[in-house]
């Protein structure tokens, strides 16, 4: 059967207006308010192109009767949600209100943000803050905290003049050699322990090439303060003030360290740290042949043991990391079996006192080389009636 042509175009223009209009389940669709024919829906909500209710006009929350828009707006006069409950701005996900206000708990729109106080346009916010880019009142000049009368800024820097929302502080310095305070020491790191946490702090400041350092924003207290010299990688001991060592952190702040004060204000430490020098020399036998493994035992002043030395395929040994001093060296026996142990300057020495025996190592301001032990080898054992003759 043949369909009239006047017909068919009808029904296809029908088709084709249905399949032109979109579906949206849940509402009705919209790109202005004139598309809203409900009177119930007469707004369209740009953001999900969906007729709604029309926002509620509001001079307080008593005008907002919604449920789902409880709070009035003041700025807008417009009903709205409660803000979200936040403690930091990862929780705030509504871009509208993307800051935590950490006061109040609640996401609000972003502060001020600005890199120059030319960004400031809010006259009661014309100061930009480099460190936070954030718009806030011009410091208040000040000569003590007295002088600071903004809630926000009680506290007076005494270096900038300043008032301040913290209570915080400097500290700088100069670190150089401790026999010569021309030469500068760099580089080395200044780190702090605060004594009452019993805690590093994390702050470190690093000094430059003429020797100076500076740590900003310290909270008044008592430190230690530790100078990093990089350890064994440098010519100088790392210390904990005031001249405690403690190279490669090998100490207790709080047992060996001497605490520093930090007042309000611009502090300065000023520091000199202790050159390390070297002993070496040579171990052999009588006939010149070298002592490999032969250990050396490095005493101070006061006999007490501050390191081992260890002579290699030649005979050669060096102490690489040592300060000004007094100091005695000797002999482990039990590491050149068949010689007699000696303490320098060739004196035989078994169990004998170093300080009083020895003779004394002076270390004032460079190494000291060609300390040399020659061992006599050990008589061979006698033997009588089947026991060894001790007495020979």
């Amino acid at each position: 059967m043949r369909v009239p042509v006047r017909w068919i175009a009808p029904a296809m223009f029908v088709l084709l207006g249905a399949i032109a209009q979109p579906a949206h389940a849940g509402g009705d669709f919209c790109i202005t308010d004139a598309d809203c024919t409900d009177p119930s829906l007469p707004h369209c909500n740009l953001d999900t192109n969906m007729c709604e209710a029309e926002p509620q006009g509001c001079s307080s929350d008593a005008d907002c009767t919604d449920p789902s828009l409880p709070i009035c707006n003041l700025d807008t006069n417009m009903c709205e949600a409660p803000p979200v409950i936040c403690t930091s701005d990862l929780d705030c996900t509504d871009p509208a209100f993307p800051h935590c206000n950490i006061g109040t708990g609640m996401c609000e729109e972003a502060p001020n943000m600005c890199l120059t106080d030319a960004d400031c346009t809010d006259p009661s916010l014309p100061h930009c803050n480099p460190e936070t880019n954030m718009c806030e009142a011009e410091p208040q000049g000040c000569s003590s905290d007295a002088d600071c009368i903004d809630p926000a800024f009680p506290f007076c820097n005494l270096a900038t003049m300043e008032c301040q929302a913290d209570m915080v502080s400097t500290l700088s310095g100069v670190v150089v050699d401790r026999a010569d305070s021309s030469i500068m020491i760099h580089p080395v790191a200044v780190s702090l322990f605060d004594v009452n946490t019993g805690a590093w702090t994390g702050v470190t400041a690093n000094n430059q090439a003429d020797g100076s350092w500076e740590m900003y924003d310290v909270t008044p207290g008592d430190y230690l303060v530790f100078f990093d010299a990089n350890g064994a990688a440098s010519d100088y001991f790392d210390e904990l003030y005031d001249q405690a060592p403690c190279d490669g952190g090998a100490c207790d702040p709080v047992a060996d360290g001497t605490p520093f004060n930090i007042v309000q204000g611009d502090n300065t430490l000023d520091y000199n740290l202790s050159f390390s020098y070297s002993l070496s020399g040579t171990v052999e036998n009588n006939v010149s042949q070298p002592l490999q493994g032969t250990q050396l035992q490095i005493y101070d002043l006061d006999g007490f043991p501050v390191g081992v030395a260890v002579a290699d395929s030649l005979g050669d040994w060096i102490y690489p990391r040592i300060r000004t001093g007094i100091y005695y060296v000797k002999t482990i026996p039990s590491s050149v079996p068949g010689y007699f142990p000696e303490i320098w300057d060739d004196i035989v020495c078994y169990n004998c006192d170093p300080p009083t025996t020895g003779d004394p190592l002076v270390v004032i301001d460079s190494n000291l080389v060609d300390i040399q032990f020659i061992l006599a080898p050990l008589p061979p054992p006698l033997v009588k009636d089947g026991f060894e003759n001790i007495d020979q």
